[in-house]
């Protein structure tokens, strides 16, 4: 899926990593490989690769892998800030997600349910049954 229209992230972390961004990529390759690649213009500006492995019923373990152009001593600046940085947001995830899975263990673990800002799962879907097929670009504008 290519996003555009999104010339930068409101996020200071984004902008470190990324610097102006002309058009977004995103992959999903069942069963649970997820890629996301942001380019600059005329560059790829970094892609991080996400590789998730059920563990149990309820658990799933996941590592991602960022790449980028050389960027020498800068990039390696780059990666230990952001190592720093995701800690702390990695963290966060992981206390939302337990919530969430402690909710949802609860009330029964019923199917998901999706709504109109959930734009990825449909197609995510599509791919998980076998059923995906070429879709003609289309726009959607969000707002929040």
């Amino acid at each position: 899926m290519r996003f555009g229209g999104e010339n930068q992230q409101d996020g200071l972390l984004s902008r470190l990593l990324e610097g102006q961004r002309s058009h977004a990529i995103s992959r999903f390759e069942s069963p649970g490989v997820v890629s996301l690649g942001y380019w600059g213009f005329g560059k790829l500006n970094l892609v991080t690769t996400f590789y998730f492995t059920p563990e149990t019923e309820t658990t799933i373990k996941g590592f991602a892998i960022m790449t980028g152009p050389r960027q020498y001593g800068l990039g390696y600046l780059k990666a230990a800030l952001f190592l720093l940085i995701m800690r702390k947001v990695i963290n966060q995830d992981l206390a939302i997600m337990e919530d969430a899975m402690t909710n949802w263990v609860a009330v029964g673990r019923p199917p998901h349910a999706s709504s109109s800002m959930d734009i990825l799962r449909p197609v995510i879907e599509e791919v998980l049954t076998g059923t995906s097929q070429e879709v003609e670009p289309k726009t959607l504008v969000l707002e929040l």
